[in-house]
């Protein structure tokens, strides 16, 4: 149950960083552009 939790939190914390990640490139392009 740990393990699993833990691996569970793992993606999580993925999941969450390529989205923040995929959120400053839009930005960075976005300003770019301008």
């Amino acid at each position: 149950m740990a393990r699993k939790t833990i691996e569970q939190r793992l993606a999580q914390l993925e999941a969450q960083r390529s989205a923040l990640r995929a959120r400053l490139t839009k930005q960075e392009r976005s300003n770019d552009t301008r």
